[in-house]
């Protein structure tokens, strides 16, 4: 990819090499392409938008997208260019590399591996991914827009699609187009697939041959019958029409009237062109121009010289002969074909042997260079000879750096390095270890299918590998939503293993038991792993407290679960990174959920802050899907919205990206709630409903928190009713008390208010109540008081409303859930105004807007300050009413903050937590109608404030010890 601003391909219409500008060349008949593309960029104003352009090889395509890359140049727009090559498909991210370094905030060495990759091992794909679309944006705040142009993407290669897949599913916000250009029928299924899922479809262009008057421009000194044969011959191609001047007549006059055939019979004239204008080379010429065609789309003179096996000196005299001829093109140092076609014809024409030898050159000159490994990597496996174990050992050190960044691209070569490597003992347990890697790498690339036949192959093999080779293969199964095959591969596994075999493969089964509802088994293998040889394996022993906590969790024992919590949290807590990694995908999703359920979120977060780190250090990227979900439940109830959604858009990527359906489903709906508190009703109505017509999850653990939070959202959005609410959300089963249980009764009771079932919904608010109360968790109470007071309202008992409400907010502070307070103030407000309390309306309504804008809930704050409107219009404060009235707490504080202490010094001075610190400043900005610290002070310094004992605010300052 080319950087921002720079020189266009080297390539016009008519296949013609230029070097000066954009546009050296005439550009002709293509007013109407250019015009459509400009016009869609016009119409979509500050959003997205994207084209593609198709067209056969040399209709045009690269000198429209030159095109249209001088006129937004000149418009002061930026443009950033990028063009794949047909022999480099299997190095990642060659789209896109070139223009990588250019970018705003890529260019630290930091983005850098040590064989010069930008792919650092610790960034799984889609995080590099948002890096990209993060630095796109920078460079469109640099402009009035930001032109993403992209050629030949047939030939990308599978990091690259990747990474385009991301970016029109999750373009940058600003005003940017995408424009792709690839061959006729040779889009990639993958490319074709997200552009078929595109909510906004882009706009299709497909180049049609020009017509014979601007053909005539092309060739102005040519007698006007010889420019119609031309004309005729080359079917309206413009790259025919340049290679078929320089036929001999009769060669030309053949092709007239096979416009059908013309493709390939201009083909093969090109074949035949180059074969002649090879004849009339020196030797030295035509080794040259064959080594150029191996090296790469440009290479070097010393790269060359070493292909061609001739001194660089003659090598350089030859490359000035070759470029005064037009057959290559010259450009900072380096040199390569003005075509791809041509330097496609020039490869084939080497012969297989000669390219064989010539790869391996390559490969020994740039190994000399110290070149980065990929380099060497593409040449190495073109190369590669049956039996050469060292050449193996390269490729496979290339692989395995590629696994984690490019895992397509480490699946190709393991696979070259398993055809090549010999059959003999000496070797039996390295091919064991490449095919484990290549299932890996395979799994990690999403190739679920041919992942499970490379470890099913290995699994009958007993051996150092043997635990991971189960591993691998049922998480391929679970990931598919094949738990039960994953279960049955497990238990059959179990019955002959023994030793810390036996452990992984419990630990696994237990988490299976768990996540699909059979508490009671997975509490048995989690006392079983307990009692085991090997208990006191710190993996073993944190695998079996975390079981332990779920599944006392799950039967509503939160007193057992919190201990048993405790010490599993400590156990994985002192777990170096190496035994972490070993339980990243069964055992940290369920001690973290754990502690979600528990409410203990600071411990949640610390724990999957770590895992995700260990996760992609050593590129067990397969555990991110469930990680970041987690870590969006966690952060949406913290307050955290932005980090939220970002997290909950990791989830969602790698999700796809792994083929992961379950954490899939998971995370569309983890996303809704933050959605919806941020951008409000119209953003996620959309995403709602895809989220609701996707395929459920297969464990029953995940089905059910889909469907709560999809219930949750509904209720929000207004959703009818649906039928047999008790059913949908598991109220019937009477096996377990999980803490969930009571946010599920209040859903119940607000669905049967809703219908019209009061009955029905006092007897679930009341439950849920109950439930809440004994299990003890302050935030799903606070969810069940809110449900009952909505109830009460609709009852008409505002005493009981308020009470409830009031209270709600209270369980919500303790639990740490800020949104959640603000939303019971919300709800407060709505109740005192309904009751005709409208100075407690106004100060509900004022915490709820300051916990809405500290958290950047915008919509909710926005409907808090609608409803701070509405009742000023009907009940308009009272003349008299004086300054607002503080605690002697509050009145402390506020003294604090306008001497610009921050609320830990403030904590320290007055014996109170941080958070109850600002807890207290956030009443302030209500009660003081303020928007910032700097307001509380302002107020205290007018006077405008008073206590309940003294009217005089400006008093001495707390004293502290």
């Amino acid at each position: 990819m080319r950087a921002p601003d720079g020189p266009n391909d080297p390539t016009d219409s008519t296949g013609a090499a230029h070097t000066e500008g954009w546009a050296a060349a005439p550009f002709v008949g293509r007013a109407p392409e250019l015009r459509a593309v400009e016009e869609l960029m016009v119409r979509a104003g500050d959003r997205p938008w994207a084209a593609v352009i198709d067209g056969p090889a040399g209709i045009g395509k690269s000198r429209l997208l030159a095109e249209l890359g001088e006129r937004a140049s000149g418009r002061g727009d930026r443009v950033v260019q990028g063009r794949a090559t047909e022999f480099e498909q299997v190095v990642p991210f060659g789209l896109f590399l070139d223009t990588m370094d250019a970018l705003p905030g890529l260019s630290t060495a930091a983005e850098r591996t040590d064989d010069g990759r930008w792919a650092p091992s610790d960034v799984e794909q889609h995080r590099l991914y948002r890096r990209f679309r993060e630095a796109l944006h920078t460079l469109a705040d640099q402009g009035p827009a930001l032109w993403v142009v992209l050629d030949d993407v047939q030939w990308a290669d599978e990091a690259s699609l990747g990474l385009l897949e991301f970016l029109l599913h999750r373009p940058p916000t600003h005003r940017v187009g995408l424009v792709l250009a690839h061959r006729s029928g040779m889009c990639p299924p993958r490319l074709a697939h997200a552009l078929a899922r595109l909510a906004r479809p882009p706009k299709r262009l497909r180049i049609p041959p020009l017509a014979p008057a601007d053909l005539d421009l092309l060739l102005p000194h040519v007698r006007p019958g010889r420019r119609r044969i031309l004309a005729e011959a080359s079917a309206g191609n413009p790259l025919y029409l340049k290679l078929l001047a320089d036929f001999p007549a009769p060669a030309v006059d053949a092709l007239v009237g096979r416009t059908p055939a013309v493709e390939d019979a201009v083909a093969a004239l090109m074949h035949d062109t180059i074969q002649a204008d090879l004849s009339r080379l020196t030797p030295d010429e035509r080794l040259v121009v064959q080594a150029a065609a191996v090296g790469g789309p440009e290479v070097g003179p010393d790269l060359a010289a070493a292909i061609a096996e001739l001194p660089e000196e003659r090598v350089l005299a030859t490359l000035d002969r070759l470029t005064d001829r037009g057959i290559l093109v010259a450009g900072d140092d380096r040199f390569g074909f003005g075509h791809p076609l041509q330097r496609a014809a020039a490869y084939r024409l080497a012969g297989p042997g000669w390219r064989i030898a010539a790869h391996r050159r390559a490969a020994v000159h740039l190994t000399r260079c110290q070149a980065p490994l990929m380099s060497r990597a593409q040449h190495l496996e073109h190369s590669l000879r049956p039996g050469d174990q060292a050449t193996c050992a390269v490729l496979t050190e290339a692989a395995e750096s590629a696994l984690s960044s490019a895992p397509a691209t480490s699946a190709h070569w393991f696979t070259k390095v398993l055809a090549a490597l010999p059959h003999h003992q000496g070797t039996a347990e390295l091919r064991v270890r490449i095919q484990l890697l290549l299932g890996r790498a395979l799994l990690a690339s999403g190739r679920l299918d041919a992942a499970g036949r490379v470890l099913q192959e290995l699994l009958d093999r007993v051996g150092p590998h043997h635990r991971e080779t189960i591993t691998l293969l049922a998480q391929c199964n679970r990931i598919q939503g094949r738990s039960r095959p994953a279960y049955a591969l497990l238990e059959a596994t179990a019955a002959d293993a023994d030793g810390p075999d036996h452990a992984l493969i419990l630990i696994e089964l237990a988490t299976l038991d768990l996540m699909d509802g059979r508490v009671d088994l997975g509490l048995e293998r989690a006392r079983s792993l307990g009692r085991g040889q090997h208990a006191q394996d710190p993996v073993v022993h944190a695998a079996a407290g975390t079981f332990r906590a779920l599944a006392a969790a799950g039967h509503g024992d939160i007193d057992r679960a919190g201990a048993e919590l405790a010490a599993a949290d400590r156990a994985v807590d002192a777990m170096p990174e190496d035994g972490l990694r070993r339980i990243l995908d069964a055992v940290v999703p369920p001690l973290t959920w754990t502690a979600y359920l528990l409410e203990h979120h600071d411990r949640a977060m610390y724990c999957l802050d770590r895992a995700v780190r260990v996760a992609r250090t050593y590129g067990h990227n397969y555990a991110l899907p469930h990680l970041y979900t987690i870590q969006a439940c966690t952060l949406t109830r913290l307050g955290r919205l932005g980090e939220a959604l970002e997290a909950a858009e990791d989830a969602e990527e790698s999700a796809r990206t792994f083929g992961a359906g379950d954490m899939l489903a998971m995370a569309r709906a983890v996303r809704l709630r933050a959605l919806l508190w941020t951008e409000g009703p119209d953003a996620v109505r959309g995403p709602w409903e895809q989220t609701r017509r996707m395929p459920g999850p297969d464990s029953q653990w995940f089905a059910l928190s889909v469907t709560t939070m999809l219930l949750d959202v509904g209720l929000q959005l207004g959703m009818d009713p649906p039928p047999d609410v008790g059913t949908l959300l598991d109220l019937h089963q009477d096996r377990q008390r999980d803490p969930m249980l009571p946010t599920r009764w209040s859903q119940a009771a607000r669905f049967a208010l809703a219908s019209g079932r009061q009955d029905r919904a006092v007897q679930c608010a009341d439950h849920a109540v109950t439930v809440a109360e004994e299990m003890g968790l302050s935030g799903q109470l606070g969810t069940a008081l809110l449900a009952r007071s909505r109830l009460a309202d609709a009852l008409k008992d505002p005493i009981a409303a308020g009470l409830d409400a009031a209270r709600a907010a209270g369980c919500f502070e303790a639990a740490g859930q800020p949104i959640q307070v603000g939303q019971a103030h919300l709800w407060a407000a709505e109740v005192a105004d309904h009751a005709d309390r409208a100075d407690d309306a106004r100060t509900a309504l004022g915490l709820a807007r300051a916990l809405f804008r500290t958290h950047g809930a915008t919509w909710l704050e926005t409907r808090a300050a609608r409803a701070a409107r509405q009742l000023a219009a009907r009940r308009p404060a009272r003349d008299g009413a004086g300054p607002p009235v503080l605690t002697e707490r509050e009145s402390q504080v506020a003294e604090f903050v306008a001497q610009g202490l921050t609320n830990q010094e403030i904590g320290a001075r007055l014996f109170l937590s941080p958070r109850t610190v600002e807890t207290h400043v956030t009443r302030l900005l209500a009660k003081l109608g303020v928007s910032s610290r700097a307001g509380i002070a302002r107020r205290l310094a007018a006077g405008s404030t008073r206590d309940g004992s003294r009217s005089d605010a400006r008093r001495d300052p707390p004293h502290t010890t």
